[in-house]
């Protein structure tokens, strides 16, 4: 049986499973133009996990969505559920979305958030970084 950290999920068929046996680095909340498209929504829940960390089942198609990422889908239902990136090697990023219990995970911050769309409202208390996690905030935490 998992323990209190183990998080679960998959896409929509099941033909991808995920294990993460570890609390995830970080969970973030996305509005950059990519994570919209991938989504068909106005922002996409990220958890950030080392690599290790993660046992996946089934086997992701990768489709490369920029110079430096790409995104795994399920090759049947499409749906997304993983990115990795040559600027954080040594992680990989889950859909919070795909979780099986998502509601064990809180978000911590939004990342481009200069780039959400306008009828998305931030109303809660996460910092709010313009670009990346390394760019300067465009709201402070209340």
């Amino acid at each position: 049986m998992p323990d209190e950290a183990t998080l679960e999920g998959g896409c929509l068929c099941g033909s991808i499973r995920y294990l993460i046996n570890r609390e995830p680095r970080v969970v973030s909340h996305c509005h950059c133009s990519l994570c919209r498209r991938v989504s068909g929504a106005g922002f996409l829940t990220w958890l950030t996990a080392k690599k290790e960390t993660v046992t996946v089942t089934g086997n992701p198609v990768w489709y490369p969505s920029s110079a430096w990422a790409e995104r795994g889908f399920c090759a049947a239902c499409g749906t997304h559920v993983l990115a990795r990136s040559d600027h954080y090697r040594r992680y990989w990023d889950i859909t919070a979305g795909s979780l099986d219990e998502p509601q064990r995970i809180s978000p911590e911050r939004h990342v481009f958030a200069g780039d959400k769309v306008t009828w998305i409202d931030i109303t809660d208390t996460l910092p709010a970084h313009v670009g990346d996690a390394t760019s300067p905030l465009c709201r402070q935490p209340a």
